[in-house]
């Protein structure tokens, strides 16, 4: 009778076990931990709540790298810009709509609506931002490039504004073996030769980075060359995502080719390519440039200028796609 009973025991103490830990699964699966790309949309509010609290410039010089590029017309000195200028007497809201990150987690863009007013809620003006952000491991999120365009008001508030999450870049994968240079005596005598770092020796990770690089900016400019050559709707079809974002003064944000070829269709082939800066993920999957455009609509025509910031995705062997595509046309002096 005793063993039946320590048996009764020992199997309700183990039901009740399961039980408990069935409970903290199911409470685990109710409250899962929030993701790289959450803590990046969580930045960005965060950005706009200071900004709407303690005022634009305050916030501005929290969130900006070190080396933020904004644009005043042309790419220029984030911290230079906000560090020099009082701070506006307006309010600045804004809410992000799209967010995408690197599989290394440590390069980002978003993108949202923002409203200019005296007030929150009483906006004078409108349009979109695009942001780029980078961090370091387990570091803050910081804005590396700052870009916007001005629209009519859009038919959703800030409040109500709904997140689209971007494709999901797998996650970084172990890095190759590296064997660097053959060395030949050394630590190994016994064996003839022993690898090591020898003179001039360039970290494999390093090297795939610079290819990389090499790739996007490639299509960079094959963008432009396409587009001298062939037209632009031809150079998008060959270089953009089918989900692409396109950004111009004066229009809501335009996703897919579908939407974007019209207003792009207006450009002519005339176009000049000038980098300012570029950079990329340590995944080397995402990455962007920035720089100015020159535009012409004739030969003899004056030439118009444009900032840009294009952010590029990598779609699998060796192929990057246009993802987000911002201008800000210059105001031409008469």
């Amino acid at each position: 009778m005793a063993t039946a009973r320590a048996l009764r025991s020992a199997c309700a103490v183990g039901a009740l076990l399961f039980d408990l830990q069935l409970a903290s699964g199911a409470a685990h699966a109710a409250a899962p931990e929030a993701t790289t790309l959450d803590t990046l949309v969580a930045a960005e509010r965060a950005f706009s709540a200071l900004s709407v609290e303690r005022g634009m410039k305050e916030a501005f010089l929290t969130y900006l790298a070190g080396d933020a590029i904004v644009f005043r017309p042309g790419p220029t000195s984030g911290k230079e810009v906000w560090t020099s200028r009082p701070s506006p007497a307006g309010v600045l809201a804004w809410a992000p709509d799209y967010a995408e990150i690197s599989g290394a987690g440590d390069l980002g863009v978003t993108s949202g609506p923002w409203e200019y007013g005296t007030a929150r809620g009483q906006a004078s003006a409108c349009g979109h931002f695009v942001s780029v952000w980078r961090r370091t491991t387990n570091g803050p999120w910081r804005v590396a490039v700052d870009i916007g365009i001005r629209h009519e008001p859009p038919d959703v508030g800030l409040d109500a504004v709904e997140l689209v999450r971007g494709p999901e870049h797998p996650k970084t994968p172990p890095p190759e073996p590296d064997f660097g240079s053959v060395i030949f005596g050394g630590p190994g005598l016994n064996r003839g030769f022993d690898f090591a770092a020898g003179p001039g020796y360039v970290p494999l990770g390093d090297r795939l980075t610079a290819r990389a690089i090499t790739d996007m900016m490639t299509a960079e400019r094959s963008l432009v060359f396409i587009t001298r050559n062939r037209g632009i709707e031809e150079a998008y079809r060959q270089l953009a995502a089918a989900d692409v974002r396109v950004y111009r003064e004066g229009h809501l944000p335009m996703v897919g080719l579908g939407e974007a070829m019209s207003p792009l269709s207006q450009r002519g082939r005339r176009v000049e390519l000038a980098p300012d800066r570029h950079a990329i993920a340590s995944s080397r999957d995402l990455g962007y440039s920035v720089g100015l455009l020159i535009v012409r609509k004739s030969a003899d025509a004056p030439p118009d200028t444009v900032s840009y910031l294009h952010v590029w995705r990598h779609e699998g062997e060796g192929h990057w796609k246009l993802a987000v595509d911002v201008e800000n046309a210059f105001v031409r002096r008469k």
